[in-house]
């Protein structure tokens, strides 16, 4: 009798720790099966979000092409309309972008033979939208170094400048040269350099081209009468949150807002007309 109930007692215990070992491994399999749940729900939740910040950069690189070429806004202006937008899609995610205006004056390098146009002008809002000569504007800086190996180094430097209304006649002599050719020693970082000097009522856009081997670091900038940096806008960063849930992702582009011209002095035009540009 007192064996027998010895006997049960054990049986109870092992089937007590069966029943234990059972829940653990269920409780184990849920926690793994909910853990997998919520990664794949929190993927899915993230790469929702960044098909969003993808939707909203699209857009605004859309409205800042169509600006562009609408030509009766600056950049300041289009900036000012794209940063802020938003939108909300069916599933729920969201998108809202952000833009930020910087120089260009930096340039991170130039091929040879390739040209990279600068442009050194303002924006005037006072009665619609106008293109203005930069206040104060008294130089234009360029400085660059070449690849090591070059025997001979030469920078073409050449630049348009006109008024509101009126482009510079390059034909009437009296206007001044508007193409130097600038030898300088090769290897030695930022050793060449060139000013160009301007008459602050114009606007100008310059052009560079190295012509016997690459220019790897190029630094063009604006310089004011007593010598300090006037900040040119012509390059704009848009980035777009993406949100879905506690998700969020973000993605970001960066544009010019004038188009490089290159290749500026690599064709010839014949006409039995004058030509007008």
């Amino acid at each position: 009798m007192f064996a027998s109930n010895n006997q049960r007692g054990s049986a109870l215990v092992i089937v007590l720790f069966i029943i234990l070992v059972a829940a653990l491994i269920v409780s184990t399999i849920t926690a793994v099966i909910l853990n997998s749940l919520r990664s794949t729900t929190s993927y899915s939740f993230s790469l929702r979000a960044h098909y969003a910040a993808e939707s909203g950069v699209e857009r605004g690189l859309y409205y800042l092409n169509a600006a562009r070429r609408a030509k009766i806004y600056g950049l300041v202006e289009t900036a000012d309309a794209i940063n802020g937008m938003t939108a909300i899609f069916a599933n729920g995610a969201t998108y809202t972008l952000v833009t930020e205006l910087n120089d260009d004056i930096l340039q991170a390098g130039i091929s040879e033979g390739r040209t990279v146009q600068f442009d050194f002008f303002a924006e005037d809002y006072t009665t619609g939208f106008r293109l203005v000569p930069l206040t104060d504007l008294a130089t234009i800086q360029i400085n660059w170094n070449e690849d090591s190996s070059c025997s001979v180094s030469t920078m073409e430097v050449s630049f348009s400048s006109w008024t509101e209304l009126l482009w510079e006649d390059i034909s009437d002599l009296s206007s001044g040269q508007t193409r130097y050719v600038v030898d300088c020693p090769p290897g030695t970082s930022f050793d060449c350099e060139y000013s160009l000097g301007v008459d602050n009522s114009y606007l100008y856009r310059v052009r560079l081209k190295p012509i016997h081997c690459n220019a790897p670091e190029v630094e063009v900038t604006a310089l004011d009468s007593v010598e300090n940096t006037i900040v040119t806008y012509n390059f704009i960063n848009i980035t777009s949150q993406g949100q879905l849930s506690t998700a969020v992702q973000v993605v970001s582009a960066d544009a010019v807002w004038h188009a490089a011209l290159t290749d500026y002095f690599d064709y010839v035009l014949f006409s039995e007309y004058q030509i007008t540009k």
